[in-house]
Parts: structure tokens; C-alpha cells; sequence
């Protein structure tokens, strides 16, 4: 009976044992699924050996296996963040010293896949009956996501702030009675006041809107502006506000409603916009003045020559009644010289993206010519293709006129230079003929005669001898000045030696009456200038070496020709004092008298040019350059 018995309480033993088996299993596998889910891991750390109790939780949280980390602080405590370590420390041993009633802080731990996760732990000391800990168990709680979050709202929380304080416009949050309850530093800026003094309510409507009437309107609108936002509708107005300086400012307010029945505004000063926009107006109308007014033509064309706009001046310029008469007109087939826009125009107004003081010809109404100086510029759009071109047009058809008139009476002036030079050639030809056959034969004549004089005389009238000596010495003196005088006027060694013998001889002659050294060098001349060019280029270099003896104060005169393709140049340089070229060019034609006028009307006679550099204190040099003739060498 009694082995019956105890069979029977062993297997109800065996059955409660069961029974608490499978509790405990499933509580194990709840608290596991609890753990999990709520990613907390439990941890148990034994102070005597430094052991510590990790659950697989835990670690799986950190990216690893159960059997990857050993139960020991040393190794738990590398996983804590280097920064965290101390501050995880002290707070452990604060509550091991009963300073705090549990363990609990903030940290961070490394991930296995090198990432950082944070963690809340909690925990609790076991201590023994003196009081001193022996055991800390405690839970670690994964907060990472939640620190992101408040990371992100702390982020969106300062960016909104920086916005706010930073916004180029001011922002006011206003209460129903009217109540500023925040406004930013803009709003304080923009009316001067300090953010500890702004107005608010009845004060900021008095303030900023002293005027009565004013004031009314203000109050009106905002009054009218919660009536909207009840039905969900604001509208931006605009109200002229006082400052806390006293000055006016125009102010767009933007009203937003809240979902509590505040207002968000924004206040935007727009005084200068309004400056500006009044300035443009005034501005537009100026041009508007300017280009009904004004004398020069005024247009703007399309590429293809179509007239898109004109002010009266053009469309008068051009002999038409009206713009709308003109704009029918075809510039690029009719308005100019045959092909002139497709070529000139529109070349350098497409490669330059401007045309300045182009002159051309248009045609007008009637078919005749308009000479204009034109400016013009491109107008592109923002992706580079042309949209139009607008320019200026001055009439110059009278001074093309004047010009023209200029020109010719240029040519009759020069023409008329040319035969006078050439009879003044003729003259001194005829003098040198008379000087030499009359004059000097005369001469002759009366030396002979006071020669025979003189050996007529008794051998005892000795002071009358001397007497015709001298006379006979003065006579042979005079015979020279004429002869000197006679080949000047008619330089009869370019027919016999050459320009080249007789440039030598000028030359000579120049040094010994006035004592200056001089030099001949260059090219051989004598073949490449007709007889009349090179009595020309002989009386050139004579004027040259007059001016010379006259102003320069030379000690050194050369000359130098050199044959440069079918020109030859000659170079006339001094050592004199020099003079200022654009000073004598525009003096008085009868305070410079008209050697150089001479020298550059037998250059232009030549079909040659003139150059004259000269520099006080630094001497003259004058550049003949005149073409060969064709069957020169």
C-alpha cells in the first residue's frame, strides 16, 4: 500500500515538475520575445570577479553571436564608445558609493559593423547586510532611433530658428486682440525699436499709425482680415507705417491664418521698390520725352531688317507720314546702298555684337539719298540667339555736303598750288636766264672796263690802282653772288651731273655759308626721277636746308636716301633746337609762313608724303617718301 502510495506521489511530482518546466520554458520564451521586441538587453556583472552577464539580445543589438564577446567587463567595457567610457564609469561607481539610488545614463556603443548605437542603461546594486554592493544587475535599452529623431527635430528646430532670425523680412505672430506675441529681429530693425520696447496692441496701432484716419483704416483691415481667415481667405495690403524715428516706411503685410485663429505675418518693406517703381515711371516718361523729341532717329529691327519701332525724328529723316507708313518699309532690300546691310552691317553687328559711327547711305521716300552715321547695338535672349537690333541714326547728308564741297575745293586749291609752283618753277628758270645772260654778262662788261680803266691809269696814281682793284674784287664777288643766285633758281648741275651731284652740291654750299657739318649717303637716285621730279625733290631738300639755317641751330645736317620696293625715301635729320609740329601746324598761315606749306604741296605734286617729327631741344627729322618712275631702277 504504502509503495502504491509513493509510486502515486511521484508521478504527480513528476507531473508538477512538468508542468513548471514548460511555465518557465514559456516565460523564457516570452521574456525573450519581450527583450527582443523592445530591443532591451539584460546584463548581470559580478564585482567580485568582473564577470559580466550579457544576454544574446544584447549582443545580437551590437552585431554579434552569442559566442563572439566573453563575459567579462574588460571585453564589454572596449564596446562603450571612448568618449563615453569615463562618464559610464563614474556614474557606475557613484551609485556603487550609494551617491545615487540606481545606475542609470545615456551612452554610446560600437557596432560590430563599425556604425555607433546609443543605449539607456539602467541598473541596481545587490548589496550584503553591511551594506556594501557584491552584484549589479540592469537592462540596456537601444534609444538610437529616438536620439535620431530628437537630433532631426533639434536640427529642424535650429534651422527654423536661423530662418526666423535671419529672414530678410519681418515675421510677427499676432494674437486675436491684437497682441504681438513674437516677432522676429527683422521687425524689431525694420521700425527701430529695441526688442524689450516694441508696441504692442493699442500702443503699436498709435504708434505706427499716428494718424487718426489712418489709423481707423489699419484697424479696419485687420478686423476684416480675421473675418477672412474664419472662412480661410487673407489677402496682402499694403500701409504706409511710422517708424519709431519718426520716418515713413510702406510696408506689404502678408497675413496667414493659424489653426488657433492667430495670425503669422510677414512685413516686407518695399519703400525702395516704391522709390524705384516711381523712379522708373519718371524715368519711362523721360525717354518717352526723349524719344518724341529728340533729332537723332531713334529704331529697333528685327535681324531681317523689319522696323519694329521708330520715333518721329526717323520717321521724319527718312520723308514719311507716319511709323506705320515706315514700318511696311523692307530695310534689307530697300532702305540701303544694294547689298550694304547683308554685307558691312550685319557682318560687323553679328561678329562684334555692336556697330559705333558707321556712315552710310539710306534711301528716302522719294529715292533719294540720306547720309546717316549710325550706331547700333544686338539685344539677345538668355539663351544667346538675337532678338533685335536697336540703334541711333544722325543725319549727315549736310555734312557729307560741306565735306564733298571741301574736298573739291581741296583739289582746286592743290590744283592751282601745282601751277603756281610749277610757273614760280618757270620764273626762276626765266630769271636764272636773265641773271646769268644779261646780268652776268653786264658784269663782265664792266670788269673789263675797269681793268682797262686801271691800265690807263698814270704808274704814280697809286691810290686810284687800289681803288679799282677793289673795285674790280667787289665786281668778281658780285659775279659769284649771281652765278649763286642763278643756280638756285635754275640748278643747271641736274642736267649735267644728276639730282645726286647736285644734292652734293647744295649740300656744300650750305656748310660753307653757314658753317654746318653735312653728309650725303644712300642709294643712287639719279635714274628713278623724271627732270621734273627731281627739280621737285631738289627744291624740297632747298626749302629744308633754308628752314634750317633760319630756326634750327644745327652743327650736323645728313641726308639719306634709301630705295624701299618702287618708293624711295629720303631722311633729312638735324641736331637743332627742334620745334613743337602741332603747335606750328595750327599757327596762322602768315606767323608760319610757307616753306613747310611749299615742301608738302611738291611732295603731294609727286604723289608722295610728308612726314615732319620733330621735339624741342632734340632736333627735326623730315621723311620724304615719293614713288619711282616706271622705268626707273
Amino acid at each position: 500500500m504504502d509503495l502504491r502510495r509513493r509510486e502515486a506521489d511521484l508521478k504527480r511530482l513528476e507531473a508538477e515538475y512538468k508542468k513548471t518546466e514548460d511555465a518557465l520554458r514559456e516565460s523564457e520564451e516570452r521574456y525573450g520575445l519581450t527583450t527582443s521586441a523592445g530591443q532591451v538587453g539584460v546584463w548581470d556583472w559580478n564585482l567580485e570577479t568582473n564577470e559580466i552577464y550579457v544576454d544574446p539580445n544584447l549582443k545580437a543589438m551590437l552585431g554579434y553571436e552569442d559566442d563572439e564577446i566573453r563575459n567579462h567587463l574588460d571585453d564589454w567595457g572596449k564596446l562603450v564608445h571612448p568618449d563615453d567610457i569615463e562618464q559610464v564609469m563614474a556614474r557606475a561607481n557613484a551609485h556603487l558609493e550609494g551617491l545615487t539610488p540606481q545606475y542609470e545614463i545615456e551612452h554610446r556603443m560600437l557596432h560590430k559593423n563599425g556604425g555607433i548605437r546609443w543605449f539607456l542603461a539602467r541598473g541596481a546594486a545587490f548589496r550584503d547586510t553591511d551594506g556594501r554592493p557584491y552584484r549589479v544587475a540592469g537592462t540596456d535599452t537601444d534609444i538610437t532611433q529616438r536620439k535620431e529623431v530628437e537630433r532631426a527635430l533639434r536640427d529642424s528646430e535650429e534651422r527654423f530658428r536661423t530662418l526666423v532670425s535671419n529672414a530678410p523680412i519681418g515675421l510677427s505672430i499676432i494674437a486675436k486682440d491684437g497682441t504681438y506675441e513674437y516677432v522676429n529681429p527683422r521687425f524689431i530693425e525694420m521700425f527701430g525699436y529695441a526688442p524689450e520696447d516694441v508696441p504692442t496692441g493699442k500702443d503699436w496701432f498709435e504708434k505706427a499709425y499716428p494718424d487718426p484716419e489712418h489709423r481707423q483704416k489699419v484697424i479696419a483691415r485687420w478686423r476684416e482680415d480675421l473675418r477672412q481667415a474664419e472662412v480661410g481667405e487673407t489677402r496682402p495690403h499694403v500701409f504706409t507705417v511710422t517708424c519709431k524715428d519718426g520716418s515713413e516706411k510702406e510696408i506689404l503685410f502678408r497675413p496667414v491664418s493659424l489653426t488657433d485663429g492667430r495670425q503669422l505675418v510677414t512685413h516686407e518693406d518695399i519703400t525702395e521698390l516704391k522709390r524705384a517703381e516711381e523712379a522708373i515711371r519718371e524715368s519711362e516718361e523721360r525717354f518717352r520725352g526723349i524719344f518724341e523729341n529728340t533729332t537723332i532717329g531713334l529704331y529697333r529691327t528685327t535681324p531681317d531688317g523689319r522696323i519694329l519701332m521708330a520715333n518721329p525724328a526717323l520717321v521724319r529723316m527718312l520723308g514719311y507720314s507716319s511709323f506705320k507708313e515706315l514700318a511696311e518699309r523692307d530695310l534689307e532690300n530697300e532702305g540701303y546702298e544694294p547689298n550694304y546691310l547683308r554685307s558691312t552691317f550685319k557682318q560687323q553687328i553679328e561678329s562684334e555684337g555692336q556697330v559705333i559711327g558707321l556712315e552710310s547711305a539710306w534711301q528716302k521716300r522719294d529715292g533719294t539719298t540720306l547720309f546717316v552715321r549710325e550706331s547700333a547695338r544686338v539685344i539677345r535672349d538668355e539663351a544667346g540667339n538675337i532678338q533685335y537690333y536697336e540703334g541711333t541714326v544722325e543725319d549727315i547728308t549736310e555734312r557729307k555736303r560741306a565735306e564733298e564741297a571741301l574736298r573739291e575745293s581741296e583739289e582746286r586749291l592743290r590744283l592751282l598750288s601745282s601751277h603756281l609752283l610749277t610757273a614760280q618753277e618757270s620764273e626762276r628758270r626765266r630769271i636764272s636766264i636773265e641773271l646769268h645772260d644779261e646780268l652776268g654778262q653786264a658784269l663782265i662788261v664792266l670788269k673789263h672796263r675797269l681793268r682797262s680803266v686801271e691800265g690807263k691809269l698814270p704808274e704814280d696814281q697809286t691810290t686810284l690802282r687800289e681803288e679799282c682793284e677793289s673795285a674790280l674784287k667787289y665786281v668778281d664777288q658780285v659775279i659769284e653772288d649771281v652765278r649763286r643766285l642763278s643756280r638756285d633758281l635754275k640748278p643747271s648741275l641736274l642736267e649735267e651731273l644728276g639730282l645726286s651731284a647736285a644734292l652734293q652740291m647744295l649740300l656744300d654750299d650750305f656748310a660753307k655759308h653757314f658753317r654746318i657739318e653735312t653728309s650725303l649717303g644712300g642709294a643712287d637716285i639719279d635714274t628713278l626721277f623724271s627732270r621734273e621730279a627731281q627739280i621737285i625733290v631738289y627744291r624740297i631738300f632747298q626749302e629744308a636746308l633754308t628752314n634750317i639755317a633760319k630756326h634750327a641751330e644745327a652743327t650736323h645736317v645728313s641726308i639719306v636716301a634709301r630705295k624701299q620696293d618702287q618708293y624711295v625715301s629720303f631722311l633729312v635729320e638735324d641736331n637743332g633746337r627742334g620745334f613743337d609740329v602741332k603747335r606750328a601746324a595750327i599757327r596762322n598761315p602768315t606767323a608760319r609762313g610757307l616753306g613747310l606749306t611749299a615742301m608738302q604741296e611738291r611732295a603731294l605734286m609727286l604723289g608722295g608724303f610728308l612726314d615732319i617729327c620733330s621735339q624741342e631741344e632734340k632736333g627735326t627729322r623730315i621723311n620724304l617718301t615719293i614713288p619711282m618712275r616706271r622705268d626707273g631702277s
